[in-house]
């Protein structure tokens, strides 16, 4: 397989950065591992400091490209086309780079400067150096198919004989044990999606301690999405078109948690279920770098 490095606009639109002679990326900087900032204490009258934690930092990136089309008409039109590409009023955009060996790993980005067109920046004939200046104000690359686990309501169709009377039928519910592993290099923050019917969601997860328990009864058709996902952190009820902030149903001893690197025991509980019923829990498995 070919390498290739590829933008695509908010509309998922593809611009192709690298992909034969007339267009390469010939500079790359900024796609390791991203800075991290440090936080401390000092103490009065002793040695060093006390670490108190860290975060990363938001990743700029240089795309340095090559284009050299067959005439200066062509290559005016796709400096139009990349530029509208990069329009920062459309959304953020993603960095998509393909490896040779097949592996994908995505960057969601803003276009933050660069695209100068300069005349020293050209050479004779038709060819055009330029940089692209990116910024991902999430860090880490992703493995852009999503890493999903769904839970629901077993389902048995068998009476067993003999049976004594009186008997009691077994209430409907979800009840789960489920393992998720995190194949990236740092927490990962998931999508939860609780499809109704239901009654007071819950999602544990027992390798972290942390919980998300909703009191709420969802019926038929209804459905939750827990976003915890850097700068989101909200609880949605939607009820066919119609979308509401639920955050204030959260047990108080709730918390988003992320997924961390490895395997993750997650317990699923929803009471007052039918086959309708579901808990999705998704994520993408995150990277320092490519």
């Amino acid at each position: 397989m070919t390498e290739s490095i590829s933008f695509f606009d908010a509309n998922n639109v593809e611009y192709l950065l690298h992909s034969d002679s007339t267009k390469m990326v010939t500079t790359l900087k900024g796609v390791g591992a991203p800075d991290i900032q440090h936080f401390t204490q000092k103490t009065p009258f002793q040695d060093g400091e006390q670490h108190l934690g860290y975060k990363f930092e938001p990743r700029k990136i240089i795309v340095g490209i090559y284009r050299n089309p067959a005439t200066r008409a062509l290559l005016q039109t796709d400096h139009q086309t990349l530029l509208t590409a990069l329009r920062p009023d459309l959304g953020a955009g993603i960095l998509k780079w393909t490896l040779n060996d097949g592996t994908i790993r995505q960057l969601d980005v803003w276009f933050s400067g660069g695209m100068k067109l300069d005349s020293d920046m050209q050479g004779i004939g038709l060819f055009q150096n330029d940089v692209i200046e990116l910024t991902a104000f999430s860090p880490f690359w992703y493995n852009p198919t999503a890493n999903s686990t769904t839970a629901a309501m077993a389902v048995s169709t068998d009476l067993m004989f003999p049976f004594d009377f009186p008997f009691t039928l077994p209430s409907s519910g979800i009840s789960a044990n489920v393992t998720v592993t995190n194949n990236g290099q740092v927490d990962a923050w998931p999508t939860i999606t609780i499809n109704g019917p239901g009654l007071d969601p819950s999602i544990f997860n027992s390798t972290t301690g942390k919980r998300i328990t909703i009191t709420y009864t969802l019926a038929v058709g209804e459905y939750i999405t827990i976003d915890s996902g850097i700068g989101a952190k909200t609880v949605t009820l939607t009820v066919g078109p119609a979308n509401s902030n639920i955050l204030g149903y959260m047990a108080s001893d709730s918390e988003f948690f992320p997924i961390i690197p490895g395997a993750n025991n997650l317990v699923f509980g929803l009471s007052a279920t039918t086959v309708a019923s579901s808990i999705v829990v998704a994520f993408y498995d995150p990277f320092l770098g490519v």
